[in-house]
């Protein structure tokens, strides 16, 4: 589980909700190699 927090509230999820995103992001804008997205071994 994942926290972030600042001055208003907190949220807690799981991580592969931030990462599926960002792997999202990432492949659209192909600015990175898949070798460089060593976390999808683990969480996708």
């Amino acid at each position: 589980m994942c926290i972030t927090f600042n001055k208003k509230g907190a949220w807690i999820y799981e991580p592969e909700t931030t990462l599926t995103q960002l792997n999202n992001f990432i492949k659209k804008n192909k600015q990175y190699k898949a070798s460089d997205r060593p976390w999808e071994k683990y969480f996708l």
